[in-house]
């Protein structure tokens, strides 16, 4: 254990340092799978490590809308145990620019039910209006959700393994600056 800035850390295996959360700063749901970070809702800071488990469950999802918003965050540390990121978990994060996520994640976004009345306008990406220049999508991942980078206007590089079965609708829909 050591501390940065008097905040007790522990490094995981995989080299991501984990900074020990208040419970207050997260609206938590229990499911037979783990648990679900449905809000955070402490104080924007520039970094935010999210915590791998919660009171000795594991942490399995980001949920929807869960850091919506955060303005003043410019670095995500998401840990190894979640496998899914719901829509609009980093959406309007206007500052964010680093995102580091864990090698097991599955899915970035939430399938949407094409109903008959299906916009994809109408879904928010994952990091949508995010500050992202280049991000690496790890090898596991099998889905990139409806809208998932639309509107990052800085995204120049993305890596995309074989995994990925589904890139949705819009995906990276004004990513002008996108070249790989």
């Amino acid at each position: 254990l050591k501390l940065i800035n008097n905040i007790p850390i522990e490094e995981n295996k995989n080299n991501v340092t984990e900074i020990d959360a208040e419970i207050s700063n997260y609206e938590i749901e229990k499911t037979d799978k783990g648990i679900v970070l449905k809000k955070f809702v402490g104080f924007d800071k520039d970094e935010i490590v999210i915590p791998n488990t919660w009171d000795g469950d594991k942490i399995v999802e980001i949920g929807e809308n869960a850091f919506a918003g955060c303005k003043e965050v410019k670095t995500i540390i998401v840990p190894n145990g979640v496998e899914s990121i719901g829509n609009g978990a980093f959406s309007k994060c206007i500052l964010l620019k680093k995102v580091v996520l864990p090698s097991n994640l599955q899915y970035l976004g939430e399938t949407v039910k094409k109903e008959s009345n299906f916009r994809a306008s109408e879904t928010v990406g994952v990091f949508e209006e995010t500050a992202i220049s280049t991000i690496i999508i790890p090898s596991e991942v099998k889905y990139i959700g409806t809208n998932c980078f639309s509107n990052c206007l800085n995204l120049l590089s993305i890596n995309i393994p074989k995994s990925v079965k589904i890139i949705d609708e819009g995906a990276f829909f004004k990513c002008y600056r996108l070249k790989q």
